[in-house]
């Protein structure tokens, strides 16, 4: 037999190339040198209306766990669990009922993170029904309405008969912020309304089994101001009653009817062209009064302490006046409090009714601004 150098040559580099493939080649699943492959067929159902539980194929024989992820509409995915070595299932609880789930799963090692199975949606079984979609606003869309304070109501029912809570979202905005949350009844009370001004609002409702129903937005708005001027009157819990009043000039020798107070509202119209619109007996107000038209002679505002425990001086109150303007201006409680007793005034503002000039006065006093038939004093203001 010869010996040939070709064969030889060649059956040497045959060698070579079977024992390089050898050393390369591995199982389907990868060594513990490289990360886990990647897991694959993610599917998974629906348990309950709380809970959906998930499958897939397991890959590799190198991971220390499975990395499980998930999110929900318009949220960023996050990790939910982290299922130990050679799992091939997670079930996933504690959901929301009637919702839809996205998760997808790696596999993981002290190597690194394998890449990720496909994504899967799956959706939660319904649980009872929902609320109604909240109705019947007050005040009713598109309506008008006189500020400054608007007591909104609506409509909504759960033929489950859960107890409902109420969001309620309010502003000047078409996307109105959130300003009350979880409010167990079905009207909530806005304050500080403006004139001539677009508000817009909606509610959304939530049973007990998280079901939520959205309202309409709506919208009302409140007219350019038809008075001179208007008088808010707030302040806190105690004193429990404080009284507005306002003297107006005196009309046709009419006395009687040139003060304003709660038990005599005033008129529009007709001298005096003033009135009382709100009266509080509770504590924080307010007290309205408005003066339609302004006459020559001298207004006076003035705040009495008539009931409830400490003094007009603790009471934290303030006055706004609303211009025909709109703009507003601020008249708070003097600095100098001392000796302030129980059924003391605040006398507030005087205002001229030839030049429509108002001058705060701000000072306490034992004693009312002006003198009539309840107040047998002498006039301060004249």
């Amino acid at each position: 037999m010869s010996w040939d150098f070709k064969e030889s040559v060649m059956t040497s580099a045959l060698i070579m190339i079977a024992v390089l493939l050898s050393l390369n080649c591995s199982d389907d699943k990868v060594s513990n040198s490289n990360v886990p492959a990647a897991p694959t067929n993610l599917i998974g159902h629906a348990l309950t209306p709380s809970s959906i539980i998930i499958y897939w194929a397991d890959n590799s024989n190198n991971e220390t766990s499975f990395l499980v992820y998930r999110r929900e509409v318009d949220t960023d995915w996050v990790q939910i669990a982290a299922a130990p070595q050679n799992w091939v299932t997670y079930t996933d609880s504690l959901l929301r009922d009637t919702t839809s789930y996205w998760y997808y799963v790696v596999a993981r090692n002290a190597i690194g993170s394998s890449a990720a199975t496909g994504t899967v949606t799956i959706a939660t079984f319904v649980l009872g029904t929902f609320p109604s979609i909240p109705n019947e606003p007050y005040p009713a869309n598109g309506s008008e309405v006189q500020p400054p304070i608007i007591s909104l109501a609506w409509q909504c029912t759960d033929l489950d008969n859960d107890p409902l809570l109420f969001d309620v979202y309010f502003g000047i905005d078409s996307m109105p912020p959130l300003i009350q949350t979880n409010l167990a009844g079905d009207s909530f009370e806005v304050d500080n309304l403006q004139y001539n001004t677009t508000y817009y609002w909606k509610v959304v409702a939530e049973d007990n089994d998280n079901h939520l129903a959205i309202s309409p937005l709506w919208n009302f708005s409140t007219p350019s101001p038809d008075f001179w001027a208007r008088f808010d009157l707030i302040w806190g819990a105690d004193p429990r009653d404080l009284d507005f009043h306002l003297w107006t000039p005196i009309f046709d020798g009419d006395t009687l009817n040139s003060h304003i107070y709660f038990n005599r509202t005033g008129n529009s119209d007709i001298p005096p062209y003033a009135t009382l619109d709100m009266d509080d007996v509770d504590g924080f107000g307010p007290e309205m009064i408005t003066l339609h038209q302004i006459h020559p002679g001298a207004y006076v505002l003035a705040v009495f302490h008539y009931s409830g425990s400490g003094t007009v001086a603790t009471s934290e109150a303030e006055v706004t006046v609303t211009h025909n303007d709109g703009t507003n201006q601020v008249i708070n409680l003097p600095a100098d409090t001392a000796g302030v007793q129980p059924n003391w005034w605040w006398h507030v503002c005087m205002i001229d009714g030839a030049t429509g000039l108002i001058t705060p006065l701000n000072i306490f006093s034992p004693d009312p601004p002006r003198p009539d038939e309840l107040f047998g004093t002498a006039s301060k203001y004249n």
